[in-house]
């Protein structure tokens, strides 16, 4: 194998590895807004805070500050995250009866 293709390898491996904890944290996340979702239906609330949303967004704009990533395609994925949790929250019956359609 030439230098080239040694160091490609060493990179991939390195993905490879982030690529692995990004679904364990995923997961994590998941696991954490489920609680929640529970949490929220004890107490009536629905499940989506849009205030919350927001805070959250911002907080992803200023951690995007000066990274590869601008904070548009950061905002991007976590919207994919949050629906995603949103969706694993509703089919854990989160739902609070008040708030079903």
């Amino acid at each position: 194998m030439s230098d080239h293709e040694l160091e490609l390898a060493r990179l991939r491996a390195s993905v490879d590895t982030i690529d692995d904890q990004i679904v364990a944290l995923l997961n994590r996340r998941a696991q954490l807004a489920i609680e929640m979702g529970r949490m929220k239906k004890k107490m009536k609330k629905s499940l989506r805070d849009h205030d919350r949303e927001l805070q959250v967004k911002e907080n992803l704009k200023r951690l995007s500050v000066g990274q590869n990533l601008s904070h548009q395609d950061v905002i991007a994925f976590y919207d994919m995250i949050m629906a995603v949790c949103l969706k694993a929250q509703q089919a854990q019956d989160c739902e609070p009866e008040s708030s079903h359609l």
